[in-house]
């Protein structure tokens, strides 16, 4: 029996609501296949109880005790989520020599300019659109890299029927980053007319004041942490707002998404068939509203918006994904880029 690899995850902070943790947790499921490790800042109930979770916490103590990590459980290749730590500078300067390889999977577009002269061995990117923005940045060109949208893998099956709801609601992690789509969702809610409710948790009470004193509103607004799997197989909204991996949760259990806009709740989108290939490459996110405008008004868009059709459901297979990742991991310890540059579409995404 083939022994699975072991790779360790490297992130800063986890949060419950997040699109990285919700990637991670996906991928940390499958032990046959890969033997999972984490090191972030802050340990987080989220992590599966069978992974190894490690939140190196000083740069000088914890040197010695990465090492120890990286040796006694012969990580043979690392997983950077985010770069912008000390422990990643660490970690690229002692991998040669340990025989690890490590890969950068890009999230946004927000990397700082030294991230793009580090020396990785391959790069993943979620969506079409950061491979455009950010690939050509790398210092090295010719860098081995594949586009790896994000999908879900359904956790709770859908419960007919389900109880309907006469608002519709907000899924996302309330931290400060997120005020300006949580903003544009009250604001559409409040032009259209509907009631509404924000789920999500923060570590941050301090930041729903501010919302609750921004926007005249009060605590029965406010769902707290919720399991957004097991809450869509459960209930209907009016629709659902979220970006990222909450809208693919959204769709697939067949919700109207809405995605809020960060620069105006003026540009915001409503999926339907017509635009969803589009902002699937976007990673269902809104960066140039003027992109998905069009001359009808924000409730006719509402009233138009409608439930994906199986087909581009297949956008969001996770199998397929996952069997991609896996690729990218083999074909990384190997040595091999000839079948990694692909990009997020359909029968593309077959390595």
């Amino acid at each position: 029996m083939k022994k699975p690899l072991r790779v360790l995850h490297l992130a800063d902070r986890l949060y419950q609501n997040g699109g990285i943790e919700t990637r991670l947790t996906q991928y940390l499921s499958d032990s046959t296949s890969i033997q999972s490790y984490v090191m972030a800042k802050n340990k987080h109930a989220f992590i599966p109880s069978k992974i190894r979770t490690y939140a190196p916490t000083t740069n000088v103590i914890d040197k010695l005790s990465i090492v120890f990590l990286l040796f006694f459980h012969r990580i043979q290749l690392i997983d950077v989520h985010s770069a912008e730590n000390w422990v990643v500078d660490f970690i690229l300067s002692v991998r040669k020599r340990l025989n690890i390889k490590v890969i950068l999977t890009v999230h946004g577009d927000y990397l700082k300019d030294r991230t793009y002269r580090m020396p990785w061995d391959y790069v993943i990117l979620i969506s079409n659109r950061l491979k455009n923005n950010v690939l050509h940045k790398f210092r090295n060109k010719n860098i081995p890299w594949a586009v790896i949208p994000n999908a879900i893998q359904l956790a709770y099956p859908i419960s007919e029927p389900r109880t309907v709801h006469d608002y519709a609601i907000l899924i996302s992690r309330l931290e400060e980053d997120k005020y300006a789509s949580i903003a544009s969702f009250i604001a559409l809610c409040k032009h259209i007319g509907i009631h509404f409710k924000i789920a999500g948790s923060t570590d941050k009470k301090s930041f729903i004041d501010t919302i609750q004193q921004d926007f005249n509103l009060n605590d029965t607004h406010f769902l707290g942490y919720v399991n957004t799997q097991e809450l869509l197989s459960k209930n209907k909204f009016l629709f659902v707002a979220g970006l990222g991996l909450t809208a693919i949760e959204a769709l697939t259990y067949y919700n109207k998404l809405c995605i809020p806009s960060s620069v105006a709740y003026q540009h915001t989108v409503f999926v339907n068939d017509s635009n969803v290939s589009r902002l699937f490459d976007d990673n269902f996110t809104v960066k140039d509203p003027q992109a998905h405008d069009n001359e009808e008004s924000l409730l006719e868009r509402y009233q138009n918006a409608t439930y994906l059709s199986p087909h581009h459901m297949a956008l969001f297979n996770f199998e397929m994904r996952y069997n991609n990742y896996l690729q990218v991991l083999h074909d990384c310890m190997v040595g091999n880029s000839s079948t990694l540059r692909r990009t997020a579409r359909d029968n593309d995404l077959a390595l």
